[in-house]
């Protein structure tokens, strides 16, 4: 994780410990099944929001001040279709049966 923390996070826990707390967080309630738990143990470090991306993978945890730490991508950045190709529908006519 991207170590510029000066933030919430810093003053709690020290600068060099923001990105291996969160690491250890998610490691230990990162599911959608503990994901209450997830997001009131990130406001106990300091975090009021978080953002994650599709593309890559990564989060962007932000604290008061706009002060922000930033994980690594989780894998290569994911093609963007330019134009969506959705298969056609077939409706059988049945329609619904009780």
């Amino acid at each position: 994780m991207e170590e510029s923390c000066e933030c919430d996070l810093a003053t709690r826990i020290g600068p060099e410990s923001c990105g291996a707390a969160i690491n250890d967080l998610h490691a230990q309630l990162g599911s959608a099944r503990t994901l209450p738990e997830y997001v009131r143990a990130l406001k106990t470090l300091g975090v009021e929001r978080y953002d994650s991306y599709l593309a890559d993978g990564h989060s962007e945890y932000f604290a008061q001040g706009d002060h922000k730490v930033v994980s690594p991508p989780v894998h290569e950045v994911l093609p963007r279709q330019t134009r969506g190709e959705l298969p056609l529908l077939e409706i059988s006519g049945e329609g619904c049966r009780s």
